[in-house]
């Protein structure tokens, strides 16, 4: 089945996001199928509704935390409870900075900065290069302290309202992570997975956090998506094997995405490998214990999570799953939304 798309693919190759040719884990040639070129038939809509993660107050508010919910358990506290490779282990360290502040930053450790790539409310995401590592490329997730516990509408900042300090320094001169940032990077060291976007390093200084993760230069699944108006059954099924596959192995170790979308899953260029990404909502769910916390996108969230009941999260991946297959097949999204 992969065969019959690799000759059609060299004519119809997409140009890279950036003028990066390397990304930060280049893996063997796979056998693969892809699409030689856009489809022409027509869409019930022009463009895939782009979803964000609700803001507070919406529909999929994030409602004030319960001290009995199991997501509000500290991913950090159960970490050492599973085996992890200990070179994925990054301790978070200081980063250099000039004391006078205007100087413009060239390094994070022994990472490189390069090009902006991406910008958002409270965080923008720059290309960086190893120091010491020849073509090992990454991309550094840039996030302002000062606007991540309040800017709900980015994924690092929009899991739980309740953060772990929000109002003075302590006493070293430097701010807690908010609790929500401090959970993802709990749960990205503890996942490795060929179809999940590694954490390679975490630095922080005064006003900012650093997340330095793989480099997936293929952009997302929903432009990929968009652009074609739906995709060949085959390679819709390629590509949604490698999601399930990814989320089989978050559910193994008690683990719900909770805001599985297209924007969430990015693809790898050269031979459309799956990178699933941003675990800002992500939940650990233990055995026989239900979720309370409403949460994700509007269009990819089970029925049970918008009407605000207690839910199975696994469940609600599986849903989520079903609506990303749905789209990929037919470039528009089986439900309308509204606020009201």
């Amino acid at each position: 089945m992969a065969e019959r798309y690799i000759q059609n693919r060299q004519a119809g190759k997409r140009q890279p996001l950036t003028e990066i040719k390397s990304g930060a884990n280049t893996t063997p040639a796979q056998t693969r199928h892809v699409r030689s070129e856009k489809s022409t038939s027509p869409s019930p809509l022009q463009h895939l509704p782009h979803n964000e993660s609700l803001e507070a107050n919406g529909t999929l508010a994030i409602r004030s935390s319960q001290p009995n919910s199991p997501e509000n358990k500290r991913v950090s506290q159960i970490a050492s409870e599973y085996e992890r490779d200990p070179k994925r282990n990054s301790v978070i360290s200081t980063a250099s900075t000039n004391a006078s502040g205007r100087r413009r930053k060239t390094y994070i450790g022994h990472w490189q900065l390069g090009r902006t790539i991406g910008k958002g409310g409270c965080s923008r995401v720059r290309v960086v290069r190893h120091r010491y590592r020849d073509n090992q490329y990454g991309a550094v997730k840039i996030i302002t302290r000062s606007t991540a516990e309040s800017t709900r509408a980015q994924s690092l900042a929009n899991l739980i309202e309740s953060t772990r300090g929000n109002a003075s320094f302590t006493a070293s001169g430097y701010k807690p992570i908010p609790y929500g940032l401090e959970r993802e990077i709990a749960v990205m060291k503890l996942l490795e997975h060929p179809n999940i976007v590694r954490l390679y390093d975490v630095w922080e200084n005064r006003n900012e956090l650093y997340l330095i993760m793989e480099y997936v230069d293929g952009g997302e699944l929903f432009h990929y998506v968009d652009e074609r108006k739906g995709l060949h059954e085959d390679e819709a099924v390629y590509i949604f094997r490698q999601i399930v596959s990814a989320l089989l192995y978050c559910h193994r170790l008690l683990i719900c995405h909770r805001d599985l979308k297209p924007e969430n899953i990015l693809l790898n260029k050269e031979d459309l490998t799956v990178k699933l990404i941003d675990f800002g909502m992500a939940a650990l769910q233990p055995k026989g214990r239900l979720l309370s916390t409403p949460c994700g996108s509007p269009h990819y969230a089970a029925p049970e999570v918008v009407s605000s009941k207690p839910y199975d999260g696994t469940q609600a991946d599986v849903w989520s799953c079903g609506v990303i297959l749905y789209v990929m097949l037919t470039g528009t999204t089986p439900f309308n939304y509204s606020q009201d």
